[in-house]
């Protein structure tokens, strides 16, 4: 795999994570009308679920939504709001009345998180850095993902052991593997700390 493609998993990742903490964003904005809340509790007039990761939040690719039209306007759906954004290898996740967009411009990695009612920029993150090899060959682990990432299982902190390349859960008794700079958290993939 590329440097690139490692890299990008890797800002899904962070994506992912984002979405989470957008709840606890410092430029949260009443509930809108017809949306669910922040809080995962849904307003009586909600029209769509949360669709919070690739796949949506049964990570099959369905949506149990019901109520849908059986045929499209004419003119298609009504254009909500547009926003021109660059490249990207990643769906925008949405949770309650917030979307965010991972994308790139030029050299910028950006994460955004907006109102999905208005495209109003709520938050952006910007401080990524480039994921380069080492003179050995392995692949830097982002420190930015290695300060929010959590055992699975647990919830709970992880220490970096960067001779093992591994995320420790002391709490859980485990270690998780890091392949070409990606933290692997499967818990079948980690390995037993008595090992």
């Amino acid at each position: 795999m590329s440097a690139r493609i490692l890299h990008s998993f890797c800002l899904i990742v962070i994506q992912i994570f984002f979405l989470i903490g957008c709840e606890n964003s410092p430029a949260k904005e009443p509930e809108v009308a017809g949306t669910a809340s922040v809080s995962g509790k849904a307003n009586p007039e909600v029209a769509g679920e949360d669709w919070p990761v690739f796949l949506g939040s049964h990570h099959y690719g369905i949506s149990t939504e019901t109520d849908l039209l059986d045929s499209w306007p004419t003119q298609g759906p009504k254009l909500v709001w547009k926003r021109k954004v660059g490249t990207g290898y990643s769906a925008p996740s949405i949770r309650g009345n917030r979307l965010v967009v991972h994308h790139r411009i030029k050299d910028e990695e950006i994460v955004e998180c907006l109102d999905a009612q208005t495209a109003k920029v709520l938050w952006e993150y910007t401080g990524f850095k480039e994921i380069k090899k080492k003179k050995d060959g392995e692949m830097g682990v982002d420190p930015k993902l290695l300060e929010i990432l959590v055992c699975p299982l647990t919830k709970g902190a992880l220490d970096y052991d960067k001779k093992k390349s591994e995320l420790i859960s002391r709490e859980a008794g485990l270690a998780y593997p890091i392949r070409d700079g990606i933290p692997i958290m499967l818990p079948d993939e980690a390995r037993k700390l008595d090992d």
